[in-house]
């Protein structure tokens, strides 16, 4: 009689250590998890968000583990490494990814630096990419979360230089129609943070 209060006492307690044992979710992968738009670009495309959010600036991440399974409830974040980027207020910078595996970043930030790694995308403590950072706010040595006159007057010098990789958002090496488009809806609505 022992042997069975004993065993209806374990059962449940042997059950529930299963579970707790079971296999972990796998580590994530940054060769199989995607983030887009940035992906796309080979940059991270920033630029504020008044008066309205730009959907170039909306990167949504799918993350992936290494074994091939959707991970959901990861914590992830974009860090960035640069002092020249000045980041909005309402910019979405960390979360956790949903049920599909996914989390939406808003990129609300201006400045530019062109060095791979000025923006660390990252899950849970996995690196996924090392972005380098470009945004039409690009008026000196770091961005002031306006895109104005001093912007364009930039970009219209750099045209004449070889400095056009600043301006080159989507990296094909020239500034075309797509970076134009990039660039215009930021300056025709004066993009800005407050």
């Amino acid at each position: 009689m022992k042997s069975i209060h004993l065993l209806a006492i374990l059962l449940p307690v042997l059950g529930l250590a299963a579970l707790t044992t079971g296999s972990a979710a796998s580590e994530p992968s940054p060769d199989a998890s995607t983030i887009e738009p940035a992906d796309a670009l080979g940059s991270l495309f920033v630029t504020p968000s008044r008066p309205a959010i730009d959907p170039g600036t909306r990167n949504v991440l799918t993350l992936v583990g290494v074994d091939g399974d959707i991970l959901a409830d990861v914590p992830v974040k974009i860090v960035f490494e640069s002092d020249a980027i000045c980041v909005c207020s309402d910019a979405v910078l960390t979360g956790r990814t949903n049920a599909d595996g996914q989390f939406e970043f808003i990129t609300a930030a201006g400045g530019y630096s062109g060095t791979p790694g000025s923006a660390l995308v990252v899950a849970d403590t996995v690196i996924l990419r090392e972005f380098a950072v470009k945004s039409p706010d690009n008026d000196g040595a770091s961005g002031d979360c306006v895109v104005r006159l001093p912007d364009l007057v930039a970009l219209s010098a750099c045209l004449e230089r070889p400095c056009i990789e600043q301006w080159d958002f989507d990296n094909d090496g020239v500034f075309g129609l797509g970076d134009l488009i990039l660039y215009g809806r930021s300056f025709a609505s004066q993009q800005h943070c407050n």
